[in-house]
């Protein structure tokens, strides 16, 4: 897990599903691989490397835990996204949160703008409809669903 600030952490989670569900007061989990490329590549950054580990030793990778202080800092960026583009299926999920402005369909509109979609041809009833949808529980559709060719 990677302290960012308080007690919040960028941690991984042996439960996949979990992953896109409200789980914390504000932790980010991811896969317990990108957890561990991560913390690689910021160590890397850092030119420090993680202890190396007895063979003797079960524990599992994921489950010891060492202290280390970054040489550097890193500057973090973090961005509460309701919506996400996977190739050409796009997800929403619930705004747990109450954290978007409006919820609304013009500010699903800018966020696929932002993801590069072309949204010209949006199908804006559609779109209203996968936004109630999204209210309750993770939906994912196809972009074309929507009015969106890719």
């Amino acid at each position: 897990k990677l302290l960012i600030g308080g007690l919040y952490y960028v941690h991984g989670t042996p439960i996949d599903a979990s992953i896109g569900r409200a789980a914390s007061h504000g932790c980010m989990r991811m896969h317990q691989a990108d957890a561990v490329e991560l913390a690689s590549l910021l160590l890397s950054d850092q030119e420090q490397s993680v202890p190396s580990w007895s063979d003797a030793d079960s524990t599992p990778l994921e489950a010891r835990t060492v202290l280390m202080v970054l040489r550097h800092p890193v500057p973090i960026v973090t961005r509460y996204a309701t919506m996400v583009i996977h190739g050409d299926s796009v997800t929403l999920y619930p705004d747990v949160y109450r954290r978007s402005v409006t919820g609304g369909v013009d500010e699903a509109i800018h966020a696929l703008a932002e993801s590069q979609v072309d949204t010209a041809g949006v199908d804006r009833v559609r779109l209203v409809a996968l936004l109630k949808r999204s209210a309750r529980r993770r939906v994912t559709v196809p972009l074309s669903s929507i009015g969106i060719a890719r």
